[in-house]
C-alpha cells in the first residue's frame, strides 16, 4: 500500500482511506459482523487511514 506523509506531523498514512460514515446508527441498519470484517481486511491490505467523521 502506498503511503503519504500527513502534513508536517510525520505520520505516514495510506493513500486510500476507509470511510465509515455508513457504520453508524443514524443511517439505518447495517451488518456489524460484515463491517468489522471489512475493517480487518482493510488493515490486512495496509489501510491505516480511517475516516470516522
Amino acid at each position: 500500500m502506498k503511503t503519504t506523509t500527513l502534513g508536517r506531523s510525520g505520520l505516514h498514512v495510506s493513500r486510500i482511506a476507509f470511510g465509515t460514515w455508513r457504520l453508524g446508527g443514524d443511517w439505518g441498519r447495517f451488518d456489524e459482523d460484515a463491517a468489522i470484517a471489512a475493517i480487518h481486511r482493510a488493515r490486512e491490505l495496509g489501510v491505516n487511514f480511517f475516516d470516522t467523521a
